[in-house]
């Protein structure tokens, strides 16, 4: 895993995406005070690197200050760290980012996306409201068996 510079071309080796999980606790109305402090919304910018695969950033419904992140990247952690995390928009994003949250980030950075499914968004649909979801297993080397189902659902349960 390893990635190289080589006349202003980037060269990367990495047999699995790069992910990484952020858990944050913002202050409240803390969009505005990014937009006051001069924060750009990197998103579409982050869209567009060549080794971006995915962003999704989900807001507890009962806390509107506390949000996870997760993005993937086809890259290793080091380029990653090296990088991308070095590039002028996330530089500026840094920059502001303390006086947007109550406590530091907690960021997990050793991840890699072993899968990946999803539907396109829908704006407007209806007044079905969108959740998220992130479900950490720990598995031990050797154990078999039926992953637990959802307490209280049935099979069909959330289907439309």
């Amino acid at each position: 895993m390893a990635y190289a510079m080589t006349k202003g071309a980037i060269r990367w080796s990495q047999t699995d995406p790069f992910g990484f999980i952020v858990n944050f606790r913002y202050v409240p109305n803390w969009r505005q005070a990014a937009e006051k402090r001069g924060a750009v919304n990197f998103m579409d910018t982050m869209y567009r690197e060549p080794t971006f695969v995915s962003f999704y950033r989900l807001r507890d419904r009962n806390d509107p200050t506390r949000a996870v992140l997760y993005e993937t990247w086809n890259c290793c952690k080091q380029y990653f760290l090296d990088v991308e995390m070095k590039r002028d928009y996330r530089e500026s994003y840094e920059r502001v980012l303390p006086q947007l949250v109550k406590k530091p980030r907690e960021m997990q950075l050793d991840w890699n996306l072993i899968k990946c499914q999803s539907r396109p968004f829908e704006n407007g649909a209806g007044d079905r409201e969108k959740i998220g979801f992130f479900v950490y297993f720990e598995t031990k080397p050797g154990t078999t068996g039926n992953v637990p189902k959802i307490p209280g659902s049935s099979p069909g349960q959330y289907e439309q």
